[in-house]
């Protein structure tokens, strides 16, 4: 697991087929909201999903256990999850000093259950499930891009009818965003955040 941590997923090969990176063909991903994803590539194009806010992240792990099962092996995994936002930032944040030296803009606490499965000759990763702290959830990533965009729109008085008109196109896309969420389900506080931003516009 340690080396599927450090040089699939916190390398990011997520580009590449879930089905060629060491899981079963009917891996199964369990999300923190509960929700599951089954298939090797479907559930592998939404463990990208859960990473995408981040422009680079890494898992350092403080506690592991490992154990057999009929069909393999189960383990239970906790880390910390350090990252920085894929977002530029839109001033006044504080980064967080830490893993590796380096300066992040986050770090939240993770937990993992891993099962595995003999499949021939060769051992495959059947089944996933991820707990990620919320201050890890898309609500950072869209905070930062919220403030950015509200600030452009506050601003826009000045600026000509095309410029005014992407940006009111903007604000738009977000509360679209918003009711996309709600409908998912994905991310209640997500939804509630963003909602409280928009400008109410006449």
């Amino acid at each position: 697991m340690e080396d599927y941590t450090k040089h699939v997923v916190d390398e990011r090969k997520f580009d590449q087929p879930g089905s060629s990176l060491g899981h079963s063909s009917d891996f199964t991903l369990q999300k923190s909201t509960g929700e599951v994803v089954e298939g090797a590539d479907a559930a592998w194009k939404a463990v990208l999903e859960i990473y995408a806010p981040f422009s680079i992240f890494v898992h350092d792990p403080s506690f592991v256990i490992n154990w057999e099962t009929e069909n393999g092996w189960t383990m239970v995994g906790v880390a910390s999850l350090w990252w920085s936002l894929a977002a530029p930032p839109s001033g006044g944040e504080s980064k967080v000093k830490g893993h590796g030296g380096e300066e992040w803009d986050g770090v939240t606490p993770a937990a993992f259950i891993f099962e595995h499965v003999k499949d021939d000759s060769d051992i495959k990763l059947a089944r996933t499930e991820i707990y990620i702290g919320k201050h890890a959830s898309p609500a950072a990533y869209l905070e930062r891009e919220v403030t950015r965009t509200i600030r452009r729109f506050e601003c826009g008085h000045g600026q000509d009818a095309q410029a005014r008109h992407v940006e009111a196109r903007t604000v738009d896309g977000l509360s679209a965003f918003v009711k996309h969420l709600e409908v998912k389900q994905l991310s209640v506080s997500s939804s509630k955040f963003v909602s409280s931003m928009l400008p109410h516009r006449t």
